[in-house]
């Protein structure tokens, strides 16, 4: 239920290229010349997730811990809008992109969508300890009343 380094890293990577694409023609050029080619590679839309589902949590009886595999958004079109804002910020009057609509853009990560997960866990775990020390007092009580 941990955040993935890579979300982690994401908003700063997304910083750095957008500094590097806002400099593309100066200082950054041969930076960008490095960057351009594996854009979609350094930058991907999505990853996949991986946790282990421990014994109990799902609830179903399983023994062992189940690996599951999520796709989950990374910086979806993210580094597409970050490109769009800077080359509006340094549009002329008559440049195309002034009038063009805007895109729908895929959101990216919001790196937190397991913190509800985490917060979850923890009240289930909380709930299982109260039901056991309930079922626990309940059986002293059954067992105090045969020895009687």
């Amino acid at each position: 239920g941990c955040l993935c380094d890579r979300e982690h890293l994401m908003l700063p990577m997304l910083g750095m290229y957008g500094m590097v694409y806002r400099d593309r023609h100066g200082v950054a050029r041969d930076a960008y010349a490095v960057l351009e080619p594996i854009r979609e590679k350094l930058f991907p839309k999505t990853f996949v997730y991986s946790r282990f589902v421990e014994d109990g949590v799902r609830g179903d009886g399983d023994c062992g811990n189940e690996k599951i595999e999520t796709t989950e958004p990374l910086f979806g079109d993210l580094v597409e809008a970050v490109e769009r804002d800077i080359d509006l910020a340094s549009a002329q009057s008559d440049d195309p992109i002034l009038r063009a609509r805007p895109p729908d853009y895929v959101p990216g990560t919001n790196a937190q969508r397991r913190a509800g997960l985490r917060r979850t866990r923890k009240l289930h775990a909380e709930n299982s300890l109260r039901s056991l020390d309930k079922s626990l007092r309940a059986l002293d009580k059954l067992r105090s009343s045969f020895l009687k």
